[in-house]
């Protein structure tokens, strides 16, 4: 094939994919899971990468920020704002992996694939923050006193039913990749068990023994649980 034809064929082919990423209405497999269209981009942009020219980079960036753009659009789409994050971590971490299989940084260089691995850490952290910030917040200690401890008992039965909520609903997530997924629950237990240790070290404090008919998790409970964040699988 002549280089005229071949940058014909790969013209039509990116013209293809933009077509697909516009008239994308599929649904992930699992909750928040991967887009079957970023699948499909990126085994397309696999077949050109080879073929490396500054023409070529940018038109590979360009069908890839469509891609992002899309993706965006997308996770906007769950009505748990955690749950579109985690749909954002599972595609960008795919595109990132693929990426570096594909060896896309002789053609796009080694910055744009750091940035790829940027917005992941980007959207962990937003999933942190609209998944658990509340429950933590639950969990502040006060001046040791009659009303407080009363206050304690309310925070605590709050802090009981949001995150057994929250864990049941992500339970039926899925994080595909597992190193991300430990570097995303291991942090978490360890902030969540702290602060929960430290709070209930100070309710039995304050209420002794009456303390205990409200304690409804141990701090080793709350780890064993956090450790079965996205046990979601498709069999």
């Amino acid at each position: 094939m002549t280089g005229r034809r071949l940058r014909e064929a790969i013209n039509g082919m990116f013209m293809q994919l933009e077509k697909l990423i516009k008239c994308d209405t599929s649904q992930a497999a699992c909750p928040g899971g991967i887009c079957p269209v970023t699948v499909e981009v990126m085994n397309h942009v696999n077949a050109v990468g080879e073929f490396g020219s500054s023409w070529l980079s940018a038109e590979v960036t360009r069908i890839i920020a469509m891609l992002e753009s899309h993706l965006e659009a997308k996770s906007k789409h769950y009505s748990n704002p955690a749950l579109g994050s985690v749909f954002l971590i599972n595609n960008g971490r795919y595109i990132e992996k693929k990426a570096k299989q594909y060896q896309l940084d002789k053609i796009l260089g080694n910055h744009w694939i750091r940035q790829r691995t940027a917005k992941v850490r980007e959207n962990c952290e937003h999933y942190r923050r609209s998944s658990w910030e509340e429950v933590l917040g639950f969990l502040k200690l006060g001046m040791p006193n009659v009303e407080e401890a009363e206050s304690m008992k309310k925070k605590l039965n709050l802090f009981n039913l949001r995150f057994k909520e929250i864990w049941m609903d992500q339970s039926a997530w899925f994080i595909h990749d597992e190193e991300l997924k430990e570097e995303i629950i291991i942090p978490l237990g360890k902030i969540m068990s702290h602060t929960y240790g430290l709070f209930i070290w100070g309710f039995k404090s304050m209420l002794g023994r009456d303390a205990d008919e409200c304690i409804k998790y141990s701090v080793l409970d709350i780890e064993d649980l956090l450790k079965n964040l996205f046990s979601w699988r498709d069999e």
